[in-house]
């Protein structure tokens, strides 16, 4: 089930992203920020289950412009640093993801989209093995209207990311701003 929703989230992005590359010289959004929450998936550690969560860091980078044809397309790389707020049941390591997305809006402040890119983790003192590979992720999201300070728009977006193991799979809370 999840290999099937793997490739059709990858057939589908790699439409998208042809369709967007091949009108790159559209204008573009400018760049976004954003920081939020990371919780993940359980996964086995020696003999324990634990999971990471924390803070997680991104920005989107904008290669094309949403057309009526088009999705919006970015460059998405991120950071989760899982373990450093709080001691417990989660684990210490960092995820890194390298995503391309696409995103279109559904509404005038509410949008959603999907990307397929790279994940990898980094245990902190070796307290689990590392992973990477191909990675995928859906979301949406709510950009709200009124610009702030030097015409940012804030937003607010819910993701679900995927992966070929476990420890990169989870959910993201994230606020932001697009200038």
């Amino acid at each position: 089930m999840r290999k099937t929703w793997m490739l059709a989230a990858l057939a589908g992005s790699v439409l998208v992203l042809l369709q967007g590359v091949s009108r790159a010289q559209a204008q573009t959004r400018g760049l976004g920020v954003r920081a939020g929450w990371y919780t993940g998936n359980d996964f086995a550690a020696g003999l324990k289950k634990t999971h990471l969560e924390g803070i997680e860091l991104g920005v989107d980078i904008p290669i094309a412009k949403q057309t009526s044809s088009i999705a919006e397309v970015t460059l998405s790389p991120s950071i989760v640093l899982g373990g450093i707020t709080r001691h417990g049941a989660d684990t210490d390591g960092n995820i890194y993801r390298v995503m391309l997305n696409t995103r279109r809006s559904y509404s005038q402040n509410m949008f959603y989209g999907a990307g397929i890119g790279y994940s990898g983790t980094q245990a902190r003192a070796s307290q689990f093995s590392n992973d990477s590979g191909f990675a995928t992720s859906l979301f949406v999201g709510y950009e709200f209207g009124t610009g702030v300070g030097v015409g940012a728009k804030p937003f607010f977006q819910i993701t679900y990311h995927d992966g070929t193991s476990n420890k990169v799979r989870g959910f993201s809370f994230n606020v932001g701003a697009r200038f």
